[in-house]
């Protein structure tokens, strides 16, 4: 359990009209984990939308936070690719700031002169102000270390392909 958040995009297609004059056919078959597959039997004329899913994230609090901070439902809604694109954009400014980091040598709590090198984010100010985490059941760590910094990575990562004449869903689950 925990907080998962998706984009998806829907694609119309509107075959059910005959106007529109769709053809091809749809064969997709799963494996449904016995011995035999199942074929999804789904006439093409019934299709009125595909959706596909385009990033996929799991307790990225800090990507949640900055997705609804405007929205009054904090589960689903739509969001344009300009603002993915921006959200990305975002993202690549505090990636830049938090690689400056440095290995530190700290001394174990009740060992005398026993050491441990530990990794310091030493500039977090911009991860603060601009993709702060976010508090919540299951939301994940508040830390702001090499788990937010992976979050950050996979998100520019997940969203290069973004159009940003297009509209997106976000959904989350927790």
């Amino acid at each position: 359990m925990g907080l998962d958040m998706y984009i998806e995009y829907s694609h119309y297609v509107g075959a059910e009209y005959e106007h529109r004059k769709v053809t091809g056919s749809i064969d997709i078959t799963t494996d449904t984990g016995t011995q035999h597959e199942k074929k999804l039997d789904i006439p093409l004329n019934t299709v009125s939308e595909i959706i596909t899913r385009v990033a996929y994230w799991r307790k990225a609090n800090q990507i949640h936070a900055w997705i609804t901070k405007d929205w009054e439902d904090d589960v689903k809604g739509d969001i344009s690719g300009e603002q993915l694109i921006k959200l990305s954009g975002i993202c690549e400014r505090v990636i830049d700031s938090l690689e400056r980091q440095e290995l530190v040598k700290t001394e174990v709590e009740g060992h005398s002169g026993k050491m441990n090198e530990v990794m310091v984010y030493p500039n977090k100010d911009l991860a603060h102000e601009l993709l702060p985490p976010q508090a919540g059941f299951f939301f994940g760590s508040y830390e702001i270390g090499e788990w937010y910094l992976d979050d950050l990575r996979s998100t520019v990562e997940q969203l290069k392909d973004i159009d940003p004449e297009k509209y997106y869903t976000y959904i989350a689950s927790y």
